[in-house]
């Protein structure tokens, strides 16, 4: 019963230490009500979430780094069960670090993060979905000091997640776009 009682303490603790590592999440997202949550909103936010945790980490911020891109593009691409890869940023001053798997309501999801010369983080969300939708349509998600804009297009949601201008941004989600259009 101890032990129980200390893993208790310990999940509350860090419980807390989250919400006040987190507390720009803590206002609008709060008011809404998780079912008027569409599909893509969802998927903008818990893009913007993982971009939140990711983004600051100094030791340990992707999982396989660039330097290991053909196994991040294999490992990736095997639990999503669609060729996926990293697009090419650099035309827009960003370059890749590498990634990692999230989970989500619909399966894996693929988060890449690049950085720019001044350190500034971007992630890109991947995720693979049961139901194609036609319309593709770049729509703004913010919360706090994070866009995120994302679209949906045929059977994959991207989400282009940062601190950063959003115009900047939308560019970012632009080159994003053409990239994976072109494959």
């Amino acid at each position: 019963m101890a032990a129980a009682l200390v893993v208790g303490i310990g999940i509350g603790a860090n419980a807390d230490a989250w919400r006040r590592a987190l507390p720009s999440f803590g206002g609008e997202l709060a008011r809404r009500a998780p079912a008027r949550l569409d599909t893509g909103e969802s998927f903008a936010r818990q893009s913007a979430i993982a971009h939140v945790i990711y983004a600051p980490e100094v030791r340990r911020p992707v999982e396989v780094g660039a330097d290991r891109e053909q196994e991040l593009v294999k490992w990736v691409s095997n639990r999503l069960g669609a060729d996926v890869r990293p697009p090419i940023l650099t035309r827009t001053g960003f370059s890749l670090m590498g990634g990692r798997l999230l989970p989500s309501n619909h399966g894996p999801v693929a988060q890449f993060m690049y950085h720019d010369a001044n350190g500034e983080r971007i992630t890109l969300c991947i995720s693979h979905r049961d139901l194609a939708a036609d319309v593709t349509a770049f729509r703004l998600y913010q919360d706090g000091s994070v866009n995120v804009f994302y679209w949906i297009d045929g059977k994959f949601g991207y989400a282009v997640s940062g601190g950063i201008d959003r115009q900047r941004l939308l560019e970012l989600a632009h080159d994003v776009h053409a990239q994976v259009a072109a494959q």
